[in-house]
């Protein structure tokens, strides 16, 4: 979504007063994007333990401010030994299960090029080692860390009113905790999950699957559920009349209109009706936006499928996701 699209809209002052903090843990390419229409109003803190993923990090501008930490954040159970394999991006705390990378065609994925001995600290204990302050917002892409992390920092998610994290459906890694032990822990701690996204399903090779055929054989196939991105909000029932004005708002920053008017009414603000005027005007922007977002994407999408139909996709070349 547009960066700050809601700096110019009347419910901008009700961001700007609920001093919210990002904390993008696996920082790896620059802060999380979902949070970017209400970055104007955002301290966001960046953790990327790989030193050539943190090294190519740099300040974008947009947030209110913007900080990375070389800082590996882990659990009460998290070694110290970071997994490399050749594609960085499948880097880990947890070991990699080298039969998934051959399986499907992934193997520069889970084959480790290098180990990097970095110790992590906690979130709980973070904010009084490297003095940051401490989050209302998280996201996690930590390869299969998410639930020790979460582990960590149960002082901390009493203040956390959103999460982003990547849960696996499959192990990747070995002893992964998998989707449904994500899911039931942070119901135990007050939220409930509102969407999934970015979701990834693979063949046994790295093609495209439905809809899509390729230039191989089978040409087509569905693939398997594999991992996918899952967004938390905060129930209204576990909210104060302190903390529902930021869980409101993060909901909606991020496009939940319903639930953050749900929160707001859960607050009961004395200007709990100017806001919710203002949050009307502010969602009519963010659909426009979101239209002409999903518009370019089906477009691409059109695009891609028809080249499928005429004469199949090509395929990467071995070793290539």
């Amino acid at each position: 979504m547009k960066l700050n699209l809601f700096a110019s809209t009347e419910i901008a002052p009700a961001f700007a007063e609920c001093r919210l903090c990002l904390w993008d843990v696996g920082a790896r390419g620059g802060m999380d994007p979902s949070f970017a229409p209400f970055a104007f109003a955002v301290d966001a803190v960046g953790f990327e333990p790989d030193p050539d993923a943190f090294h190519s990090l740099s300040p974008s501008g947009g947030w209110r401010s913007e900080k990375f930490f070389e800082t590996a954040l882990g659990g009460p159970e998290t070694g110290s030994t970071l997994h490399i394999p050749r594609d960085p991006v499948g880097a880990s705390f947890l070991a990699h299960d080298p039969a998934i990378g051959a399986r499907y065609g992934l193997e520069n994925l889970f084959e480790i090029e290098r180990r990097v001995h970095i110790p992590t600290v906690t979130m709980d204990r973070a904010t009084v080692e490297l003095g940051v302050p401490a989050p209302n917002l998280v996201k996690l892409d930590v390869e299969g860390l998410e639930l020790d992390i979460l582990k960590g920092g149960t002082s901390t998610l009493r203040g956390v009113v959103a999460i982003k994290l990547e849960a696996g459906f499959m192990r990747h890694r070995m002893a992964q905790p998998l989707a449904g032990d994500l899911i039931a822990f942070l119901e135990n701690h007050g939220f409930c999950p509102v969407d999934i996204v970015d979701i990834a399903r693979w063949r046994k090779r790295p093609w495209a699957g439905d809809p899509f055929s390729v230039r191989g054989q089978p040409p087509y196939s569905r693939g398997r559920l594999t991992q996918a991105d899952l967004i938390f909000l905060r129930e209204p029932d576990t909210v104060t009349a302190d903390t529902a004005i930021n869980a409101a708002m993060a909901a909606i920053g991020l496009g939940f209109f319903d639930h953050g008017l749900e929160l707001l009414e859960a607050g009961a603000a004395d200007n709990g009706n100017e806001i919710r005027q203002a949050v009307y005007a502010a969602s009519r922007t963010y659909g426009r936006a979101r239209a002409l977002e999903a518009l370019r994407v089906h477009l691409s999408w059109t695009i891609q499928l028809c080249r499928s139909l005429a004469c199949g996709l090509n395929v990467p070349p071995p070793g290539k996701g």
